[in-house]
């Protein structure tokens, strides 16, 4: 945890990464004699973690797998935990631990997609560089293979070697932190990387070269005015970005962000880790006004139509390289059937389903079995924002508007 005062409640806490803590936490509680507080603050190299026990794990149980390849990054986005806890020199493991890590999550019996958990997988370009071929060798040793899927900063783009490397080794998909289409907002918040380049050409030129592109994005920087909302939900659409996170803006403890906000005075007092509401952040735009432009971008952006929309674009534009797509398994067809009778026959938004799936038959078959995740995962975001995310913010918006003036900016 990074918030170790929160806790008094709990018998244990921990503070810090686990390799060198985990160990003796585990001691201790065999002898009978844990303490309540262990706290570390080196950076363990990762070359010494110890193989996880993937055997112990039931592989039908799980739609994914993960593994960790590397920690830290070096970049100082203002908002960002990562550098607090994990520092800006990533560190990685070696080529032969990954194969290794893939090779014990193969013996299960798992045959899905693995996500490489790291929050920026290209850290260290020249790292990375050197494990991608030898996952390409054992990819090709194993059958059926495995699909791979990551994070990672938006200068991916720029290296066009380095994404030729990941999808050849079977990397499918991106996840990355765009934030925002508003120079003046990456400016504030330090996103660097994203700054001086055509995001959506570049988004799209990932797409042609294989490589699907899913983004986070954020709402309430201190230079987020009243046009943001449409910029953003425009940006979304061009950039034929599906899978679409847009969160407001929080204040994590130990940031820059946070330290800033403080000696300003405007942190609220409680940080629940709810972004789709009120943060910890008083924002410049009143808060009713904010909350309202946020319910806006999420209603237009999962409304159905405009989901589907966007996934024919995305299918349009994505070439996978040959081999990087797994084979379609038995789980895969059990998954697609339950979708289709849940969002084609029994769902409330099923003719633009299946305008859809009519459209994925008449340009693109082969990319069915895609189509078919997108809309599963879209069956999520719509719903979640319908029934949950804009009830919510419908509730709490009028006693809002009555709260908060705007702050001079």
């Amino acid at each position: 945890t990074a918030l170790p005062q929160e806790l008094d409640a709990a018998d244990h806490v921990v503070v810090g990464e686990g390799e060198e803590l985990v160990p003796v936490l585990a001691a201790d509680l065999e002898a009978g004699r844990a303490h309540h507080l262990y706290k570390e603050t080196a950076k363990p190299e990762l070359s010494a973690a110890p193989l996880p026990r993937f055997d112990l794990l039931n592989p039908h149980a799980y739609h994914q797998m993960s593994l960790q390849y590397s920690r830290g990054c070096p970049f100082s986005c203002e908002f960002c935990d990562i550098i607090v806890m994990y520092g800006r020199k990533p560190r990685t493991k070696t080529p032969s631990q990954i194969i290794a890590e893939l090779e014990a999550i193969r013996r299960t019996g798992f045959s899905g997609d693995v996500f490489f958990v790291d929050d920026n997988f290209i850290g260290n370009k020249r790292s990375v560089k050197e494990l991608l071929p030898a996952i390409a060798a054992w990819r090709e040793r194993v059958r059926p293979p495995l699909e791979f899927y990551t994070e990672a900063s938006v200068n991916i783009a720029d290296d066009t070697q380095l994404v030729d490397l990941m999808t050849g080794a079977g990397f499918t998909a991106v996840f990355m932190g765009i934030e925002t289409p508003s120079p003046e907002s990456l400016k504030e918040t330090r996103k660097v990387q994203n700054l001086r380049r055509d995001l959506v050409a570049q988004v799209h030129g990932l797409l042609d070269r294989g490589l699907d592109v899913w983004a986070g994005f954020i709402l309430g920087f201190d230079n987020d005015g009243p046009d943001s909302f449409d910029q953003m939900i425009h940006f979304i659409q061009n950039a034929s970005i599906p899978y679409a996170m847009v969160g407001m803006l929080s204040a994590l403890p130990n940031t820059p962000l946070y330290a800033r906000l403080e000696k300003e005075g405007r942190l609220r007092p409680e940080l629940s880790g709810d972004q789709f509401g009120l943060t910890n952040v008083v924002t410049r735009l009143p808060a009713a006004q904010m909350l309202a432009g946020y319910r806006r971008v999420l209603e237009t952006v999962y409304n159905p139509e405009v989901y589907f929309r966007r996934c024919m674009d995305n299918l349009a534009r994505w070439k996978p390289v040959a081999g990087s797509v797994r084979p379609i398994g038995q789980r895969d067809l059990a998954c697609a059937v339950r979708a289709l009778w849940g969002q084609g026959i029994t769902g409330r938004y099923r003719g633009a389903y299946w305008q859809f799936l009519r459209w994925v038959m008449r340009n693109c078959p082969e990319k069915l079995g895609r189509a078919i995740a997108q809309g599963a995962a879209g069956h999520h975001y719509i719903t979640y924002t319908r029934n949950v995310v804009v009830p919510a913010l419908t509730q709490i918006l009028p006693d809002l508007a009555k709260q908060q003036p705007a702050l001079a900016v």
